[in-house]
């Protein structure tokens, strides 16, 4: 649901920026999008956090992030592995 989504995007740290975009949640989003290298890390992140998926594979999660973005992106992986070995 609508407020489950939200909160996965809250907890990914990409809830403020979707809400910026042009169309907020309805933004389609792939080539071309609008997001920076780092912000599109965490929208796979959320969709992982709602589908409380076993496993994830990031390869160079963070290549391509400004310092605030690396800084966001592990605070969501920080989220996401919360209560997990």
């Amino acid at each position: 649901d609508a407020g489950r989504i939200c909160d996965a995007a809250r907890d990914a740290q990409i809830h403020d920026r979707i809400l910026r975009m042009p169309d907020g949640y309805d933004s389609v989003l792939g080539t071309g999008s609008m997001l920076s290298g780092g912000e599109r890390q965490r929208p796979t992140i959320a969709r992982a956090i709602i589908t409380d998926t076993p496993v994830l594979i990031l390869d160079e999660a963070t290549a391509f992030a400004d310092p605030e973005s690396e800084y966001l992106v592990q605070q969501a992986l920080n989220r996401l592995t919360r209560d997990r070995t």
